[in-house]
């Protein structure tokens, strides 16, 4: 544990150099995703958890602040810490590659497994290897000049006569997904508008540009592709193969629901600020519609940039009011732990 904790000091202020399926990992990527995920979990600074906290009855306010501030010491430095060590301690950051690219036919890639991976690994990769699974395989990639990884998913895989992962000979993905169109046949080029050769043009640079990385993927390390929540799920898996899928998916759910509960009064009390009680019902209406859009649309991405961005919003906006308001907050609280410390406060039973 003490290793794992400077490892967490040490990289959040340097590029690590871990191997494996770390690799192209910077100190901004996680700072970025570290705040982003940091303040929705949390909430610290938005000013949201407030309308719940206000709403408490107590004949003191500065007592309800520190419950508040108790949150996001909770779920931020101590949850999110203990996952933490649990991502680095199970080695999941550093897992070793599934194989190596040896070929490539088409848009199909041809990866031979490498014959032996930790022990502790072996259950939660065999898991994962499954043809048309959603838990695809990533490839470290080097194109336009920055790593970046490509999500491949499995459409076949060669087993040998062996058992558990030494059976595993060959897989075969497919990275035709975002692959670019390549540029059509014309008999008179010349006959072209120049609009139409500009597009042309640069429809042949991505083509080319394809092409040369395809051709530069051989030899290149492939890796069980989790992120996320599924990530901590294999963490899991790693010391009780199954815990973690059950464990996590529990997790999120409760974590969701809890959300949507939450933030759908903070929007009514706000439409209602806003708008008056009238706007409530029709509010209600509005929120539901929108669960059910976050649910099914295909780029989730999309529902975690506006909800970043929607956030980023609600910290510019309430920031400025706590820093203005502060010297109330200091006061209040010095008299309230003055009476608090001299025992002039009333004692409840």
């Amino acid at each position: 544990v003490p290793a794992c904790l400077a490892l967490i000091v040490k990289s959040a202020f340097t590029p690590t150099a871990e191997a494996g399926a770390f690799t192209g990992c910077t100190v901004w990527i996680a700072f970025t995703w570290g705040l982003k995920r940091a303040c929705f979990s949390n909430e610290a600074g938005e000013g949201s958890a407030a309308m719940a906290h206000a709403a408490a009855r107590t004949d003191e306010p500065i007592r309800e602040g520190v419950v508040a501030g108790m949150g996001p010491f909770i779920d931020t430095i101590i949850i999110c810490t203990i996952s933490a060590l649990v991502l680095l301690m199970s080695g999941t950051t550093t897992r070793p590659p599934v194989g190596e690219i040896t070929s490539i036919e088409g848009d199909l890639v041809h990866v031979t497994c490498q014959p032996d991976v930790p022990e502790r690994m072996v259950g939660p990769y065999i898991d994962r290897m499954v043809v048309g699974s959603k838990l695809s395989i990533h490839l470290v990639r080097a194109m336009n000049k920055k790593l970046e990884k490509i999500e491949a998913p499995i459409v076949e895989f060669d087993r040998g006569d062996g058992e558990g992962w030494a059976a595993f000979r060959s897989v075969s993905l497919d990275i035709s997904e975002g692959k670019p169109d390549k540029p059509a046949e014309v008999e008179n080029p010349e006959e072209l508008g120049d609009q139409e050769k500009l597009e042309r043009q640069e429809q042949q640079e991505k083509w080319e540009e394809w092409e040369q990385w395809k051709r530069g993927l051989v030899g290149k390390p492939v890796h069980m592709g989790i992120d996320g929540a599924e990530m901590t799920a294999f963490a899991f898996d790693t010391s009780i193969r199954g815990f973690g899928k059950y464990m996590v998916t529990l997790a999120v759910c409760l974590f969701a629901f809890s959300t949507m509960i939450s933030w759908s009064y903070y929007g009514e009390k706000g439409a209602e600020y806003l708008l008056g009680a009238r706007a409530i019902l029709p509010y209600k209406f509005v929120f539901v519609v929108f669960v059910f859009v976050g649910m099914v649309i295909q780029k989730f991405d999309t529902v975690f940039d506006f909800s970043d961005a929607t956030t980023g919003l609600m910290v510019l906006c309430n920031l400025p009011a706590v820093l203005i308001l502060s010297p109330v907050v200091v006061r209040a609280a010095k008299d309230y732990f003055h009476r608090l410390d001299t025992g002039k406060m009333p004692r409840r039973k």
